[in-house]
């Protein structure tokens, strides 16, 4: 099993390095960007679940406006019914890093415990937002709102989406504290069409920039379910970032939480080309 999951990083890494090739980045407003997420837990289940994800995503960001959209190729191997990102917070990501919520798993189903151990991979769930700043002050503290929709691409049956689409609005704000700290949160609500579930969620964080070109940060994260059967969602995370030049960042995070819902340990790398 172990050696399963090397050669799925090792293709997901793959995956990612395809994606990425520096003819594709723009300097007019275009970024992309690509990684790994893992995540490790059992989620209320008893059985241990391991998941792989690469997430590719293509940003265009105006003075004020930001639209974007990720595409997920995800690997999923342990209980079946455990979701990728089923209860993830859209719209609360750190607005300095550009380190979102990590990509974890939702718990659905009765009784998923009982049934056999599945190894899936193949096309996740795909998701769009749009962002607008309606209001910078003279302070640098800044307003946000955004939206987004998560669509049903990846196969519910084989635990790699949700199977229907979830609806996400939030409004967030940062400040800074002096000239390299700053402060983050945002609340917003998720909707699933479908199921008719929906919760609200939570976010908030600090980062503070180390030198000129590295930042380090914390945040945390409350959800309710917004898919049928999914807990209640509880999670930290330590994230830092890194501008390799003037087009290309690197980020790193941990996460982990206490909640069913939120794996027991994670972590991942992200790429953006700009």
């Amino acid at each position: 099993m172990q050696s399963k999951k090397v050669k799925r990083a090792a293709l997901l890494l793959t995956l990612c390095a395809s994606a990425m090739a520096p003819a594709a980045a723009h300097a007019e407003g275009w970024s992309f960007s690509s990684g790994v997420d893992y995540t490790s837990g059992d989620y209320g289940t008893g059985q241990d679940t391991d998941i792989l994800i690469a997430p590719f995503s293509v940003t265009f960001e105006g003075e004020r406006w930001r639209a974007s959209a990720t595409a997920t190729y995800v690997s999923v191997e342990g209980a079946p019914g455990v979701v990728p990102g089923a209860t993830s917070a859209i719209g609360a990501g750190s607005p300095l890093s550009g380190v979102t919520n990590p990509l974890g798993g939702g718990l659905l189903g009765s009784n998923p415990s009982l049934a056999p151990e599945i190894s899936e991979q193949g096309l996740g769930d795909t998701t769009l937002e749009v962002a607008f700043i309606p209001h910078v002050g003279d302070s640098g503290a800044r307003i946000s709102v955004s939206g987004a929709a998560r669509l049903p691409t990846g196969d519910e049956e084989r635990s790699l989406g949700a199977g229907e689409t979830i609806l996400s609005g939030a409004v967030g704000a940062s400040h800074p504290i002096g000239d390299r700290v700053g402060i983050y949160g945002a609340v917003g609500y998720s909707q699933a069409l479908d199921s008719d579930e929906g919760g609200v969620f939570v976010s908030g964080g600090l980062e503070g920039r180390v030198t000129d070109t590295m930042l380090i940060g914390a945040s945390a994260e409350w959800s309710e379910a917004s898919v049928a059967g999914a807990p209640e969602r509880t999670q930290a995370t330590l994230y830092s970032s890194f501008a390799l030049s003037d087009h290309v960042r690197i980020a790193a995070y941990a996460v982990a939480g206490p909640s069913d819902a939120a794996p027991d340990a994670g972590g991942g790398l992200r790429l953006t080309l700009r």
